[in-house]
């Protein structure tokens, strides 16, 4: 890679034969508002997804993604575990403003989903991993969701 100074000095210039770059990130912002400010998004709803990852702005930010790059490696993760409907949730330890929950339902109508049909296993600060109170045995038709809600 060669640069070249100003017009002023045409003969100066400057020659690298190897260039690195160290990625960097915007370390995690305690509300919502900040996160968004710091990352410059701008004219997004919180339910917006500009980088394709299926993770809503609100999302991203409630499991530490960047709103500019794909990370998939965010997205819950649902498994079968002894026969119970398992959901693995990434989340970010600074958000202050974030309720994470996650919610099951024998259908997918709007008003028939809860979380009392669910049982959390583990919660702390970064993941969350609940599953289904019934096995998939006693209940075939069963549907979990992560439900993000901002909260004062």
């Amino acid at each position: 890679v060669v640069f070249f100074s100003p017009p002023q000095d045409p003969l100066l210039y400057v020659y690298l034969d190897s260039v690195e770059f160290t990625p960097t990130t915007i370390p995690p912002k305690a509300t919502f508002a900040a996160w968004t400010t710091a990352w410059a998004v701008t004219a997004q709803s919180a339910t917006s997804d500009g980088d394709g990852d299926g993770l809503p702005l609100l999302m991203e930010y409630g499991s530490g993604g960047s709103p500019y790059a794909a990370n998939p490696e965010l997205l819950p993760a649902a498994t079968i575990v002894d026969d119970h409907l398992t959901l693995q949730v990434t989340k970010a330890a600074s958000p202050t403003d974030l309720r994470v929950t996650v919610q099951g339902s024998t259908d997918l109508r709007p008003d028939n989903w809860s979380t009392d049909s669910v049982e959390i296993l583990e919660e702390d600060s970064t993941h969350l991993l609940v599953r289904s109170k019934k096995t998939i045995t006693e209940q075939p038709s069963f549907h979990l969701r992560v439900h993000v809600m901002r909260v004062p």
